[in-house]
């Protein structure tokens, strides 16, 4: 018995770190819990699920701030302050946006964005600029068109397009321009190229 203990929590504590690693490493403090530290202290805020159409400005004040949960929220829009922080880790799925929003186009540390289940219904060129990207999700929204741009990201290790349809042309084109990138979309249907 004690053995068979044994193996189940190895292989359930194996399981939880390898959860774990794909999330990312930070360790996020809940927004309610965010004051009980120093702005210095903070490196990475948990703040979905808070109802929030639109961001508070102490968001600006954590020089350290790495990681962003803003999932499960209501937003549709980014304030300008946004574009000053020097984020490795955000996510925004499960909110309101219906375009790209450009401010996160000036974040040149992002390493991992998650805009899942939104409507944004194009990526703007402008994608090129996030050049320290590795893993992209865009899953879940109204994407039609994809700019060429996206190509140049050459740090790209995984990018999520489910719920978007394009021909096998398209997708053979995009695994020959990103041959390290593990690449999501749905089947190839005989529509768009």
């Amino acid at each position: 018995m004690k053995l068979l203990l044994v193996i189940f929590y190895s292989t359930w504590s194996i399981s939880i770190s390898y959860a774990q690693a794909l999330k990312d490493t930070l360790e996020y403090i809940p927004w309610k819990n965010v004051s009980s530290y120093t702005p210095a202290e903070v490196m990475a805020i948990d703040a979905s699920r808070q109802k929030w159409t639109s961001l508070p400005v102490e968001l600006a004040s954590f020089p350290n701030l790495r990681g962003l949960n803003l999932e499960k929220n209501k937003l549709d829009s980014l304030p300008e302050f946004f574009k000053a922080l020097e984020l490795t880790h955000l996510y925004l799925g499960k909110n309101q946006f219906t375009y790209f929003p450009y401010q996160i186009f000036h974040i040149s540390t992002l390493e991992k964005l998650a805009i899942e289940k939104n409507k944004i219904t194009t990526l703007p060129m402008g994608i090129k600029a996030l050049s320290s990207l590795k893993h992209l999700d865009i899953w879940g929204n109204r994407i039609t068109t994809f700019p060429k741009e996206l190509m140049e990201l050459q740090q790209l290790q995984y990018l999520d397009a489910r719920g978007t349809m394009y021909s096998p042309q398209f997708i053979a084109k995009w695994q020959e321009n990103l041959p390290n990138t593990k690449i999501h979309f749905d089947p190839p249907c005989s529509c768009l190229d």
